[in-house]
């Protein structure tokens, strides 16, 4: 609830109710830092091929 309540404070007044839902919908899909949908870094595919290649 407290995303919301930042996102609309931010954006201040709204000409109308369709772009006040168009800032919740945005906050909505955006992701959060320090959240479980963060990806995780992976290794890069030269980075995979390297370690393929040594395991050889």
């Amino acid at each position: 609830m407290l995303r919301f309540r930042q996102a609309t404070r931010r954006c201040g007044h709204f000409p109308n109710e369709q772009a006040a839902l168009k800032v919740l919908y945005l906050r909505i899909r955006s992701p959060r830092p320090n959240q479980a949908n963060v990806p995780k870094p992976t290794r890069t595919a030269a980075a995979q091929r390297r370690g393929a290649e040594a395991a050889r």
